[in-house]
C-alpha cells in the first residue's frame, strides 16, 4: 500500500500544482465528442478532467485509489453543480470493477507508468478493454523522450497531417516540425485530410506542399471532394478537389524519392460517419478491393500524364 499512502500525504499539494494544468484537456474533449460518452477517467486524482467533461455535457465516472484525492474532487464536483454527472470510484484502477460500457477511457499524466511491469501493464489493458464497449476507444497520455530515443536508436519517426490531432494542414505541420527541431523526425503528407480541417483553410497543392515539402518522408494519397451537404466525402482519385496533377508533377520535379501510399477511404457504395471514424470489420472492408482498383487505375494515368509532358 506505499502507493496509496504516498498519494494520500501528497494529495493538496498534487491538487495545488496541477489544479490549472490544462493543455490535455481540448484533446479529450475532441476524442469525446468522436466517441460520445460515458466516459472512464483512469487515476481521476483530485478531478481536474472529470468537472469539465461533465460540463461539456458527458457522463464520466473516475477512478482512483487515494481516498484523500477523491475527497477532493468531490468537493469541487460539488461546488461546480456536476455532482449528478460525475461517478466516482475508489479502488486500484488495474482491478477494480469499473462498471460500463464506456465509449471513452483515458489514463493521463504517466499514470499508466504507476504499474511497473510489462505483466501488470498487460494485465490493465486487459481490464480496461472488458469495460469499454465494443469500438470504444483508450487513450494513454505518456511521457517520453521520444526524440532521444530516436536519436539513440537511429530510427526516423513520421508525424501526418490529421485535422482530428490539431496538425491538419502542410503549415501546421512544418510550424511543429520547427519547433521540435530534429531530423529524426519527418512530415507524412496527407493532401487530402488538409480538407477536413475546417478551422485552418489552406490549398493542400500547391499551398500546403510548399509549406512541408522540405521535411516530406512519406506520402499518402486520397481525394475528397463536398457532398450534398457541404461536407467533405471521400471519393476517387483525381475526381476531388486535390489537383492531383500538380501535386505529382512536383513531386517528380523536386526529385522525392520516397514511398506513395494509397489510402482507399472511398468505396463504390459509401460509407458511414460512423465507419470512417471507426473504420473495421467486413461492412468497411466491403467494396475496398474494386476502389483501390479503381484509384490505382486514376493514379497511374495522373502519374503518366504528367511523365509525358514536354
Amino acid at each position: 500500500m506505499m502507493l496509496l499512502d504516498t498519494m494520500n500525504r501528497i494529495a493538496r499539494f498534487f491538487d495545488a500544482e496541477y489544479a490549472d494544468y490544462m493543455e490535455d484537456l481540448p484533446a479529450l474533449q475532441a476524442y469525446a465528442q468522436r466517441t460520445g460518452g460515458p466516459l472512464l477517467e483512469l487515476g481521476c486524482g483530485t478531478g481536474r478532467l472529470l468537472i469539465p467533461l461533465a460540463q461539456a455535457g458527458y457522463q464520466v465516472t473516475g477512478v482512483d485509489l487515494s481516498d484523500a484525492m477523491l475527497d477532493l474532487a468531490r468537493a469541487k464536483i460539488a461546488a461546480a453543480g456536476m455532482a449528478d454527472r460525475v461517478t466516482l470510484m475508489q479502488g486500484d484502477y488495474a482491478s477494480a470493477p469499473l462498471g460500463g460500457p464506456y465509449q471513452l477511457a483515458f489514463c493521463v499524466m504517466n499514470t499508466f507508468l504507476h504499474l511497473l511491469t510489462t505483466d501488470e501493464q498487460l494485465a490493465a489493458l486487459r481490464h480496461w478493454r472488458r469495460h469499454l464497449a465494443p469500438r470504444g476507444l483508450l487513450l494513454l497520455d505518456l511521457f517520453q523522450p521520444v526524440v532521444k530515443i530516436l536519436e539513440q536508436n537511429d530510427i526516423l519517426l513520421g508525424i501526418e497531417n490529421e485535422a482530428s490531432t490539431f496538425i491538419g494542414t502542410g503549415s501546421r505541420l512544418a510550424e511543429f516540425l520547427d519547433d521540435l527541431d530534429s531530423e529524426y523526425v519527418g512530415a507524412i503528407w496527407d493532401p487530402c485530410n488538409v480538407l477536413y480541417d475546417a478551422e485552418d483553410p489552406e490549398t493542400p497543392y500547391p499551398d500546403g506542399y510548399e509549406a512541408i515539402k522540405p521535411r516530406i518522408i512519406h506520402v499518402h494519397i486520397k481525394d475528397s471532394k463536398p457532398n450534398a451537404k457541404g461536407e467533405q466525402e471521400c471519393c476517387p482519385i483525381g475526381e476531388g478537389d486535390i489537383d492531383y496533377d500538380g501535386q505529382f508533377a512536383a513531386l517528380l520535379e523536386d526529385e522525392y524519392d520516397g514511398w506513395v501510399s494509397l489510402e482507399t477511404h472511398w468505396r463504390p457504395v459509401a460509407l458511414s460517419k460512423e465507419q470512417v471514424d471507426k473504420p473495421g470489420g467486413a461492412d468497411y472492408s466491403s467494396g475496398a478491393e474494386q476502389a483501390s482498383v479503381i484509384c490505382l487505375g486514376n493514379m497511374q494515368r495522373i502519374i503518366e500524364k504528367v511523365n509525358s509532358r514536354p
